[in-house]
């Protein structure tokens, strides 16, 4: 069909490893309780990351395709299990919305500053950000975003959207 549209989006904050616990400053923690694999709280959601997603929530929204608002600021947590057998260190994070064949850049990759991702260790990922107010409408949407190192993505979520 058609080719997808792929529009970063802009991150709320900075991103950094949780060792004061500081809000609204999004972060990834581990957590001590292992909460078992199951049904994500968001229907719909797709993985094309490396590590077991244990939960993804985002405000306002149980069943995708999710309603976006452009303008908005919207919440996403993501609770998840690093997988495989080597750590993660110096890690990014990237968000991006694609429909069709439309493209709109509106922020470069972030750092994620003293963040490693440690195998079998589980993890929470929650972050803010803003969603253009100008940009493509319209249902057949998908907002993506990722958390990588160089070529391997330990976090990397599909979530189909209608922007409005």
């Amino acid at each position: 069909m058609s080719k997808l549209l792929f529009v970063f989006v802009t991150v709320i904050g900075s991103l950094s490893a949780l060792s004061i616990d500081r809000k609204p400053v999004p972060a990834i923690s581990s957590s001590s309780s292992q909460k078992s694999l199951r049904l994500l709280q968001l229907n719909g959601v797709g993985n094309c990351g490396e590590s077991d997603l244990i939960d993804v929530r985002v405000a306002g929204c149980t069943t995708a395709p999710c309603q976006i608002r452009r303008g908005q600021t919207i919440t996403i947590d993501v609770d998840f299990r690093v997988t495989g057998t080597q750590e993660y260190g110096n890690v990014f994070f990237k968000s991006l919305a694609t429909r069709e064949n439309l493209v709109q850049i509106v922020d470069p990759d972030v750092y994620l500053q003293g963040v490693r991702l440690t195998p079998g260790q589980q993890y929470a990922f929650n972050f803010d950000f803003y969603i253009p107010s100008d940009g493509f409408t319209g249902a057949d949407s998908e907002l993506r975003f990722t958390v990588y190192q160089n070529m391997r993505r330990p976090i990397c979520i599909i979530i189909p959207a209608t922007f409005v």
